[in-house]
């Protein structure tokens, strides 16, 4: 072959080489973009995520302090309830300590009628043993002027005023005693029912107060446990 034709066919493998390379850069580009496209994020999928990340930590955070505030409201509304009870409590017990002193008044009073009660019987006894010991003084001397046959008119001194003032005072005493009786079992009755009344009230006010003391202990276990 001449010069010129060795020339000629390698320029023709020349260009035949260039047509392959581009061809395979043509070709190797595309999948190239393709991949990179398949492994990288969009632009909307890489917002996306981190905004669902953000929205979950808000919610799970909103859950949590609206819980927090709940057992708050809770503890204060427990709080408030145990300052009611133990206000309720404190009346009680000072009621309680009413009736008790009310109580006392009562049987102090009781003992007082009972004890001027004994002194009127007494002084009733001893008037009737002096109208009785004057009876017998008049009987003795009735005998003895029987015995000495002395005439005496016995309505004129039945009527007479030794013996009457003796029989009006006895009469006097007699009725006052009765009277008085009357008076101090009626005021003993009266007294008897207040100091039933007063002890029924007691017994209530007991179980008022172990029921409140047992609903004081459990709201502080209750709150014992919330805390």
């Amino acid at each position: 072959l001449s010069q010129d034709e060795h020339t000629l066919m390698d320029n023709q493998h020349s260009n035949s080489m260039d047509n392959l390379d581009s061809e395979c850069s043509e070709v190797y580009q595309p999948l190239t973009s393709s991949d990179d496209a398949l492994d990288a994020p969009s632009s909307s999928e890489s917002e996306g995520v981190p905004s669902i990340e953000r929205s979950r930590k808000g919610s799970s955070g909103n859950a949590s302090e609206v819980s927090v505030a709940c057992l708050t409201e809770r503890i204060h509304q427990m709080e408030e309830n145990q300052h009611s009870t133990a206000e309720e409590l404190q009346a009680t017990l000072q009621e309680l300590a009413d009736l008790q002193q009310i109580t006392q008044e009562l049987n102090s009073e009781n003992e007082r009628l009972g004890e001027e009660k004994v002194i009127l019987m007494e002084s009733l006894c001893q008037q009737s043993d002096k109208l009785e010991h004057f009876s017998r003084q008049i009987e003795y001397f009735r005998s003895l002027l029987d015995e000495h046959h002395i005439s005496y008119v016995i309505d004129e001194d039945m009527k007479s005023g030794r013996y009457m003032e003796l029989e009006q005072r006895y009469m006097d005493l007699a009725e006052n005693a009765r009277f008085e009786r009357e008076q101090l079992l009626g005021v003993q009755q009266h007294l008897s029912n207040t100091l039933k009344m007063a002890e029924q009230d007691n017994k209530e006010a007991q179980e008022m107060i172990g029921a409140l003391k047992e609903r004081n202990h459990h709201m502080e276990r209750i709150i014992e446990s919330e805390q």
